[in-house]
């Protein structure tokens, strides 16, 4: 099943509401065990770390966001440390960044969020084992993700990023997998919303067929996403109050695609 970007984001939020249920005495309804990590899976920059983001502002709870790729397994799991129990020497680990992280957004009374782990299927081989058992238990060695923290995957599929893996079972059974597409009409109400360059929203609604381009051939690799169109309407924005000249030098730097 294929969603869009504005479906994704929906059916997320909607999921993470469902998770924070709370009874009469409000204690959360769903067992931790029960609140399953989402996983977005889709084409470079079509703004699946954005709406999560967006997801989080509009629940208003928390959010802190990790690129798995930055991780080895010592900054995952802690650094080792040799204590003592009984005269018994054994080894032990120091907190997780990324749950350290989190916590230090509970102290500021952010006691609930979106914990975010972008490229999380180019993970390394000594990484992955670690997470699989998070994905289950939401423990990174004796630390756990606190109650009321989601947890959101990001990936790009295996032909856009040739570090990216496929996932097994095992991990697919532990995830709520959602693969988004690209959509002009809901990045034109996102470009509206958020006020982009004219020129960028005039292009695209007379040119939509130009939006979206990723395509890696023989001398030549093209790449046009929603981030590239963004980040060009601020420089636009920047040029103009700066009188600097606009040319397709400086376009081609954003929109990675002579056609275009």
């Amino acid at each position: 099943m294929i969603y869009t970007i504005k479906e994704a984001k929906e059916e997320i939020k909607n999921g993470i509401r469902g998770y924070l249920l709370k009874d009469e005495e409000g204690n959360y309804l769903n067992r931790k065990e029960n609140c399953i990590p989402f996983y977005l899976e889709g084409k470079p920059g079509i703004g699946k770390t954005e709406i999560v983001r967006q997801i989080a502002k509009e629940l208003g709870i928390g959010f802190v966001s990790f690129s798995i790729t930055h991780h080895t397994r010592n900054s995952l799991l802690g650094l080792p440390i040799i204590t003592e129990l009984e005269n018994e020497r054994y080894t032990k680990y120091t907190m997780s960044e990324i749950i350290a992280a989190v916590l230090e957004r509970v102290k500021e009374n952010e006691t609930e969020g979106i914990l975010l782990l972008d490229e999380f299927n180019c993970a390394s081989e000594t990484v992955m084992p670690t997470m699989l058992s998070f994905l289950q238990t939401r423990n990174i060695g004796q630390h756990e993700l606190p109650k009321g923290w989601s947890i959101v995957l990001c990936g790009n599929p295996k032909e856009y990023n040739k570090s990216a893996r496929s996932f097994d079972p095992a991990i697919l059974d532990r995830v709520r997998k959602l693969s988004i597409e690209s959509n002009l009409k809901d990045f034109l109400e996102y470009a509206s919303e958020i006020k982009l360059h004219s020129v960028i929203c005039d292009f695209l609604a007379a040119y939509g067929q130009h939006f979206y381009r990723c395509e890696t051939e023989e001398n030549d690799t093209q790449v046009v996403t929603a981030r590239s169109w963004e980040n060009l309407s601020h420089a636009l924005t920047a040029y103009e109050k700066l009188s600097q000249k606009v040319d397709s030098k400086m376009i081609y730097q954003y929109i990675k695609s002579e056609e275009v």
